[in-house]
């Protein structure tokens, strides 16, 4: 029961409009975080072949290894040790993320806000699956999270008749909840999250939103004097 391990793979035709609005080119970059067994990686890599790097991110051991044994680059571990291995290692942000991310305990928010903060390079585009109660639920960190989207892009929300089509997932299970689809650029005059004292805290500038792995909250910027920020 671990959220973590949470496995809902994604409807064909859901992937194939996250993909569509990436707009892939050749040569870019590509991560897909809680990848699965990879249907988000398979329908990019039926598309575009090897054209467009794709990296994985997966946290099941058993899901890891049939993501290696079709030849795909993984990490195996959570989402969140993922990226800050990135930024330690100074690796390049990608043009584009796409994703299906456990909803279990806010972890929808968490990683698509951690996923634009501290993975997508500017300009970059995300495509990503929540629940709709990320958004809708009445709490504070649903209003947060709304208006972030909403500041950065856009979403749609899909009932479950919508979202299943009368099938269930690959694996034989069936979403009975709402699901929010969104679609997120990152402009490109925000600058990037950056290591203020250690790798758990980042900010951004003023107006923008960040994420704090170290507490695992969304934060709006509000305020900015050199490296001092003022986080709400």
């Amino acid at each position: 029961d671990d959220p973590r391990f949470e496995h809902y793979p994604t409807p064909s035709h859901v992937i194939d409009g996250l993909i569509d609005f990436v707009n892939l080119e050749k040569g870019q970059y590509v991560l897909e975080p809680s990848a699965g067994e990879g249907y988000i990686a398979d329908a990019i890599r039926a598309r575009f072949g090897k054209t467009v790097q794709i990296k994985c991110v997966e946290f099941d051991r058993d899901l890891a290894l049939v993501l290696r044994l079709k030849g795909y680059d993984v990490y195996h571990g959570k989402f969140e040790d993922y990226a800050r291995f990135h930024a330690k290692t100074g690796k390049k942000r990608f043009d584009a993320v796409v994703m299906n991310p456990p909803f279990s305990g806010g972890l929808d928010r968490a990683h698509v806000t951690l996923a634009y903060a501290d993975m997508l390079k500017a300009g970059g585009r995300l495509a990503a699956i929540t629940s709709a109660n990320s958004i809708d639920g009445g709490e504070a960190e649903a209003y947060e999270f709304k208006d972030f989207i909403e500041q950065n892009g856009d979403y749609r929300l899909m009932t479950p008749e919508d979202y299943m089509r009368g099938r269930v997932l690959a694996n034989g299970r069936a979403i009975t909840i709402n699901i929010a689809v969104m679609h997120l650029t990152r402009n490109d005059k925000q600058k990037s999250a950056e290591d203020i004292a250690n790798a758990e805290t980042r900010f951004a500038i003023e107006g923008d939103w960040t994420y704090n792995t170290a507490n695992g909250q969304l934060y709006k910027v509000t305020g900015e004097s050199g490296d001092a920020v003022t986080l709400t």
